[in-house]
């Protein structure tokens, strides 16, 4: 599984925010409805 993240807008606190996307181990990819936080996707990939 790879976690996918990117940077699109930051909050107030500087914190980037933007769209997740999981490429699954049989290829198949899932966007997430809402972006997160950066610190909220690497929690997620660990």
């Amino acid at each position: 599984m790879k976690v996918f993240w990117k940077w699109e807008d930051e909050e107030d606190d500087g914190e980037g925010v933007g769209p997740v996307w999981v490429q699954n181990t049989d290829d198949s990819t899932v966007g997430w409805e809402q972006w997160v936080r950066r610190s909220v996707a690497e929690a997620y990939a660990t």
